[in-house]
């Protein structure tokens, strides 16, 4: 009877892959390796060389009728198998990507096949030394002995050099963990500065906030005085450089939306239309003859003139789900990108090849450091740097990001590393960044915020520090006076206490970020909005005694709670994608239902005698009022960048600010449309989670968030990356 063949144990460079025992060997180590890579790489060893295709790698996995993104499973198998052989996609000694049809193996593989526990890879040598034993002793005599000294330090001496080879392998350093070195301010005009940032080596590039405008601004490498460019744009963003340092890609916009892309020569001369593309995001190729784009959550690639546009992939995202910061491998052939769902600040960073073949996540979801975005790489290609986070802050950018970077390119005198390593680690935390022309530092968008709360007295004319110029927002006081409630900035912490700040008590806890507090009628519970990093904003209550937060059932990106006279119900808004609309909430009823009219409006805000709702439409250009008794809505005020409509506390005006080019706080009566300026503003710093922040105290004076900590300022971070 012949012999049971076990599974073969096939053995390819430095590993062995054991097929009876169901796992892969380095040196004699187990390596860990998940069940559907191992098995998928049983496969590659069987094919000994040929291509398996992704159909057989499907069938072999998981059989021919399944219901599971296949095209995820295989890339996240293939790079963990990558991993684990310690192999480089860009320079693969194994594992090799056969575009449009799957993948092989590469290195030459020796199969051992077992049969019974024996095995018979060695079967001809048997054979062999079988042959000699029955030569007769006699020819062996007669024959002239060779001399054995040199054969028995060569059956010595090799053995001992392999050995010495595999232990200098195995033990081969790793390179040292890249780290910031320094930090040097390089502007200091105090500016809201947001969006990409670019270099040519003398200058760095950036966008920020002037006169209510969004316009082009550099600065020197080593630091001085802000320069303005002058471009044919009201608005204008910077998104990239060319890979020759010669011009910015431009967007004819402010900080989001989809617009016309130029290219604007840095040394003079005529801005050139990209054709006619329109998105909010542009790279070009390292070689300057293609370039990419992103509109919405769509990924396209066009010749660098705006030609022969091609979607790179198929649509599968949510309206609320956009496409950023698409950047080219120094090789060209690969692509990193950005998947940022707009309002919840969930991203995730991608990567495809040129070809369009399918798309995979760089990282897996991690409660260390959930959110990924703003990837680069260095010129040379061995690191990419990007900006992760896992907390909110007030104000923009509301993710409190740290930079990190890893090493891609590996040589055979070290270890490999896939370890993410983090940079920086705030105060100051940078999103936006760009990688100086030698890769030596790190030019970064940085924030620290602090603000000072302040109290202006109209009879003074002066502002005065109040509660002790606690850093704080959205003060709302209980309906008899005495009580306080307010959120800390940029923490996002509620909290409340008396009208003079004794007694304070916290209410809710990271990572639960609150905002915008109103107190109930009957003084016991406050509302907020809520939200936790990578998730919606809800409406939650709260009692003013502390304990566990509620949420209430509401629609996706709820916020701005009000409470009813009565205390039986909230009116709160939504600004999410795709469009907005006021509800109410009914505690006696549990109900939900729309306010009629009120589709693309926000901010809702009951009048405190319960005849009214506040509310401004999603565009910020119209103050609105619903009134319950004729069930309409009349236009209140018509102006650009209409924010935080407030209601006196007799509820006989509607006060709200002006954040564009004026800066002003104004206010209407119910009765009537006139307009009053309260306050200029011009000249005050705000800062808040949204600009345009105030309050009122129950006498009628203004409460604003003063900015204390300089805003977002530009960057240098020189850096040690081995």
């Amino acid at each position: 009877m012949g012999a049971v063949l076990s599974p073969p144990t096939y053995k390819f460079g430095e590993f062995e892959l054991d097929g009876a025992r169901f796992e892969l060997r380095r040196g004699g180590r187990v390596q860990k390796l998940e069940r559907i890579p191992l098995e998928l790489l049983i496969l590659l060893a069987e094919k000994n060389g040929d291509i398996a295709t992704r159909q057989e790698i499907i069938e072999r996995l998981w059989g021919k009728d399944v219901f599971v993104d296949t095209e995820h499973g295989i890339n996240t198998a293939i790079r963990k198998i990558r991993a684990a052989l310690r192999d480089d996609v860009e320079r693969s000694r194994y594992v090799q990507t056969i575009a449009g049809k799957g993948y092989r193996l590469i290195s030459p593989i020796v199969s051992e096949a077992t049969g019974n526990g024996t095995r018979n890879i060695n079967s001809d040598a048997a054979v062999s030394d079988q042959g000699r034993a029955a030569t007769p002793v006699s020819e062996l005599e007669a024959k002239p002995q060779p001399r054995t000294g040199p054969r028995i330090f060569a059956f010595v001496a090799f053995p001992l050099l392999a050995l010495v080879l595999v232990l200098g392998w195995l033990f081969r350093p790793s390179y040292g963990p890249p780290r910031i070195t320094g930090a040097t301010q390089l502007t200091s005009d105090g500016l809201w500065k947001w969006n990409a940032i670019a270099t040519d080596g003398v200058r760095v590039y950036f966008s920020e906030e002037v006169n209510g405008h969004t316009a082009v601004s550099s600065v020197s490498v080593k630091g001085g005085s802000t320069v303005p460019l002058n471009l044919p744009f009201k608005e204008a963003t910077v998104l990239n450089i060319s890979p020759d340092r010669s011009e910015l890609l431009v967007a004819e916009s402010r900080i989001i939306g989809e617009a016309p892309l130029w290219r604007v020569p840095i040394l003079g001369g005529t801005p050139r239309r990209i054709g006619n593309i329109v998105g909010h995001d542009v790279s070009l190729s390292p070689d300057g003859k293609r370039l990419t784009f992103t509109r919405g959550a769509d990924l396209y690639i066009a010749d660098a003139d705006g030609s022969n546009v091609r979607k790179l992939l198929p649509t599968n995202q949510t309206p609320e789900v956009w496409a950023w910061r698409p950047t080219w491998s120094p090789n060209g052939r690969r692509l990193h990108f950005d998947y940022y769902v707009m309002g919840n600040h969930r991203s995730a960073i991608w990567q495809t090849d040129v070809d369009g073949s399918p798309a995979h996540r760089i990282f897996p979801p991690s409660s260390e450091a959930p959110m990924y975005c703003n990837s680069e790489w260095t010129a040379d290609g061995r690191y990419f740097i990007f900006t992760s986070w896992k907390d909110l802050e007030s104000g923009l950018p509301w993710p409190a990001s740290n930079l990190w970077a890893i090493r891609e390119g590996n040589d055979i005198f070290h270890q490999p590393s896939a370890t993410p390593v983090q940079l920086t680690t705030g105060p100051v935390h940078y999103f936006s960044h760009a990688i100086s022309t030698d890769g030596r530092t790190i030019f970064a968008i940085g924030i620290m915020k602090h603000g000072e709360l302040t109290r202006y007295s109209s009879k003074a004319n002066k502002f005065f520090p109040y509660l002790g110029g606690i850093s704080a927002e959205g003060v709302t006081f209980s309906r008899d006076g005495k009580w306080i409630a307010y959120v800390t900035y940029p923490q996002g912490e509620l909290w409340r206490s008396k009208a003079d700040g004794s007694e304070p008590l916290q209410l809710t806890f990271r990572p639960l970020f609150a905002l915008d507090p109103s107190w109930s009628p009957d003084g016991k519970q406050i509302a907020f909005a809520g939200q936790r990093a990578g998730e919606k904003w809800q409406v939650y209550t709260v009692s003013v005694d502390g304990g566990a937060p509620e949420h209430i059932e509401t629609p996706e990106n709820a916020q701005d709670p009000s409470w009813s006279a009565d205390g039986q119900s909230l009116v709160f808004g939504n600004d999410g994608f795709p469009g907005g609309e006021i509800h109410i909430f009914n505690f006696r009823t549990k109900t939900l239902s729309p306010l009629v009219g009120s589709h693309d409006l926000y901010s809702a805000r009951w009048s405190p005698d319960g005849r009214y709702v506040a509310a401004v439409s999603l565009n910020d250009d119209r103050l609105m009022l619903f009134d319950f008794r004729t069930g309409k809505w009349d236009e209140r005020a018509h102006m650009p960048d209409i924010a935080w409509p407030r209601w006196s506390k007799d509820g006989e005006y509607i006060y709200f600010s002006e954040i564009g080019d004026k800066q002003r706080v104004y206010r209407t009566s119910t009765t009537g449309h006139k307009i009053e300026e309260i306050m200029n503003l011009r000249d005050f710093r705000w800062t808040g989670a949204a600009p345009g922040w105030f309050s009122l105290t129950p006498d009628g004076d203004l409460l604003l968030l003063r900015n204390t900590s300089g805003g977002s300022e530009v960057y240098a971070l020189p850096w040690d990356a081995p």
